[in-house]
């Protein structure tokens, strides 16, 4: 059974204060089997152990309010950024899928039910997951899925909320769960669309922090190779 850790009294915080970003690991299992597996202490594994080369970048919007338009800006922000921050060799967005999962009705089908799945009850089917990173040759998921988007006709400030998940698509394992929300006045609902963008580009800064290798322990292995040699 997996396990999923999620911090409630964080959340509950989210509501009262102008922006907040909250990542977790969310399956420690899969860590610690990969550990075992490449025989480290605990000390001496590091996150970045569980990325692996080819990730696709996948949005959802699920306030039907929101402006459809969101979809390509924002999968080019969070491209573009994790492009910089070097943790996968290749990037992808969800435009350079639609064409092959338009030519395939059964991988679509099987795409739309993996990704409602995973963003409605948090769960991730290994033979789905599977099955859409080899036909789409991806080996990660990342998931940003648009929770909440301000009305326009209302008076009450209301949140922009993001929730990204990264998966493995071989082994289906939720590896990263985060959260991004702000909540805006109405003066700035005519700005939401630059709010969003910033939101989600926090949601891959906290991503990089989160796997990015140590700096000190890059700088014994330099250390060390320059011993050797």
């Amino acid at each position: 059974m997996r396990l999923y850790f999620f911090f409630f009294t964080a959340l509950f915080l989210l509501t009262s204060c102008s922006s907040v970003a909250l990542d977790e690991v969310s399956n420690l299992m899969v860590r610690e089997k990969l550990r075992d597996k490449l025989n480290l202490s605990n000390r001496a594994f590091e996150n970045y152990m569980l990325l692996q080369k080819r990730l696709g970048v996948f949005i959802l919007i699920k306030p039907s309010h929101a402006p459809s338009s969101l979809t390509a800006p924002l999968a080019q922000a969070i491209s573009t950024r994790l492009a910089q921050h070097h943790l996968f060799p290749s990037v992808m967005d969800d435009s350079n899928f639609k064409a092959r999962l338009a030519q395939n009705p059964k991988l679509k089908q099987k795409a739309e039910i993996y990704f409602d799945t995973l963003s409605f009850v948090a769960v991730s089917d290994r033979d789905l997951s599977n099955a859409i990173g080899k036909a789409l040759k991806l080996d990660q998921f990342f998931l940003i899925q648009l929770d909440q988007w301000p009305a326009q006709n209302t008076s009450k400030n209301q949140p922009i909320r993001f929730k990204a998940r990264l998966v493995d698509a071989y082994r289906g394992d939720i590896l990263w769960t985060g959260i991004a929300e702000e909540p805006l006045d109405p003066e700035e609902f005519q700005q939401a669309k630059e709010h969003a963008l910033k939101l989600v580009e926090r949601l891959t800064e906290k991503l990089q922090l989160r796997f990015r290798r140590k700096w000190h322990r890059l700088r014994y292995n330099g250390l060390k190779g320059e011993n050797v040699g």
